[in-house]
């Protein structure tokens, strides 16, 4: 059956035994409970289509992938990284012990532009992917620095390799993803008001924990300006309801009922009480219609 969360996954409960199979263009992953239910999708693809068993995975995508003991795995893109630091020229670079220089984007000093972007968008490219994958440390700076690609400078082409000269000092960190048959869906939210020095827009933080690991990260920048951080926050919260909804029915795909309310937890008093209906203010009533998406998930019972 094909997942509805997602269309390249597929599920099959049959005998008791639940059997995944995730699919990237030509490349099948198989997961299952019981080897023989595998064994028997496999025989009957191979009547449709030729295919090759490349046996246990340990590298998908870019993504390397270690078992660990209790049904626990970590993944890391070590691999990707090395490649990114030889595109870089940063091989025999030291290495910087944090992503991004502290002020960087508070200094207001003009600054020279960078004639040629090609290694720009291609280095943005990479780091990009590697901060979505498995590193979540460097998706705040990444995600600004993207923002770059069309106007870019010196200055922003030092801040990449800067990153890089980061990643390589912490090219063996893993994520560990543990097993949990206790696991629950939470969410950490936060938003940087007014962060954008150009067109004063927020940038929203999303982080999804299951089980105990981390499986979900967003920096994003908002796409309105926010007039106040209450609203700021509150738009995050309609982000994170809205990647909340995604995992809740993803779940539902590999045969999780999670239970509701997802517990989602917001540091500001002010934007809690802004979920509730009666809390309509005239200095809140500009907020988009489609950001109410919490406070209608949490009369459903869908959020806590």
């Amino acid at each position: 059956m094909q997942g509805k969360s997602d269309a390249c996954l597929y599920s099959r409960f049959k005998n008791n035994r639940w059997t995944f199979i995730l699919t990237h263009v030509q490349d099948l992953v198989l997961c299952h409970q019981d080897k023989e239910d595998s064994d028997e999708i496999v025989r009957n693809l191979n009547k449709k289509i030729e295919m090759k068993d490349l046996g246990d995975i340990c590298y998908y995508l870019g993504i390397q992938m270690e078992w660990g003991g209790n049904g626990s795995f970590f993944i890391n893109q070590k691999q990707k990284i090395m490649d990114l630091i030889e595109h870089l020229g940063l091989t025999e670079a030291n290495v910087a012990e944090i992503p991004m220089e502290v002020g960087f984007f508070k200094d207001n000093e003009t600054k020279e532009p960078l004639q040629d972007n090609s290694q720009y968008r291609t280095a943005t490219g990479k780091l990009l992917y590697t901060s979505t994958v498995t590193r979540l440390g460097i998706a705040a700076v990444v995600g600004k620095l993207c923002r770059k690609v069309n106007a870019q400078t010196k200055k922003d082409w030092t801040a990449v390799k800067r990153i890089g000269r980061y990643l390589k000092g912490t090219a063996d960190l893993k994520l560990m993803l543990p097993a949990n048959s206790n696991s629950r869906l939470v969410d950490y939210m936060d938003a940087n008001w007014s962060e954008c020095r150009e067109d004063r827009k927020s940038t929203s933080g999303n982080l999804f924990y299951y089980g105990g690991g981390v499986i979900s990260w967003t920096s994003k920048k908002q796409s309105v300006v926010a007039l106040s951080s209450i609203e700021a926050k509150y738009i995050s919260a309609a982000q994170a309801c809205q990647e909340a909804t995604w995992l809740y029915r993803l779940l539902l795909d590999f045969g999780i009922n999670e239970p509701k309310p997802t517990r989602m937890h917001e540091d500001n008093k002010s934007c809690i009480l802004l979920s509730q209906p009666e809390r309509v203010t005239p200095q809140t009533m500009q907020i988009d219609t489609k950001y109410h998406c919490v406070r209608d998930a949490q009369q459903q019972g869908s959020l806590g």
